[in-house]
């Protein structure tokens, strides 16, 4: 397991642990989270984790970890383009033309 992981805004993160304990916990912010007994924690907020792992003796460690919340990217495409069979748009990606794609994916205006 990572020290510190991303979640992307409005996303789910999971996080495995590689063990061989029999016993799972986990806690955000020191408080036990409720039906997270497996291998497999599946994360929608930010905060500092700890994940205790224990085995049949009961012999126990510990592993925290910082999840960060990172806000989505925004596109802006610009305004809505209508496009005849054939026609083509150059859009720029980075100020460079890029002719590629587009040619006919658009709705036709025609």
């Amino acid at each position: 397991m990572e020290d510190q992981y991303n979640l992307c805004d409005g996303t789910e993160l999971t996080v495995n642990a590689v063990s061989n304990g029999t016993k799972f916990e986990v806690k955000r912010e020191n408080i036990s989270i409720a039906n997270t007994s497996g291998k497999s924690l599946n994360i929608v907020s930010d905060g500092n984790y700890t994940l205790i792992v224990s085995n049949d003796a009961n012999c126990k460690i510990e592993k925290s970890f910082l999840v960060t919340t990172r806000p989505l990217p925004v596109v802006d495409l610009g305004p809505d383009a209508r496009l005849c069979p054939n026609d083509s748009i150059v859009s720029l990606a980075n100020g460079v033309p890029d002719e590629k794609a587009h040619r006919d994916s658009f709705a036709p205006a025609c």
